[in-house]
């Protein structure tokens, strides 16, 4: 075993082309992402979303995140993963 697992899994990632994928795994991979997109989409006009956003906005904080699908609101990372629940953080 080598003396540092996450170096050794860090190789074989990097190591790995595309045409290796099997075809499952990259179906899978964009199936997933569709559906992470269209639930956020979904999640962004959700009852209750447009009132979160300006609460987290009105609680301040460093400006180092933004939820997407919504005017551009910039609020600390805490209060974006709030909001995040709800749907995708940029």
């Amino acid at each position: 075993m080598p003396a540092d697992p996450a170096l050794a899994l860090a190789e074989h990632v990097c190591g790995t082309t595309f045409a290796a994928l099997p075809a499952s795994a990259v179906s899978a991979t964009k199936r997933d992402i569709l559906d992470t997109l269209g639930a956020a989409l979904g999640g962004s006009v959700a009852p209750g979303v447009a009132e979160l956003a300006r609460v987290v906005t009105h609680w301040g904080g460093r400006e180092e995140s933004s939820l997407s699908l919504t005017p551009p609101n910039r609020f600390s990372a805490v209060w974006g993963e709030l909001g995040g629940t709800s749907r995708l953080i940029q």
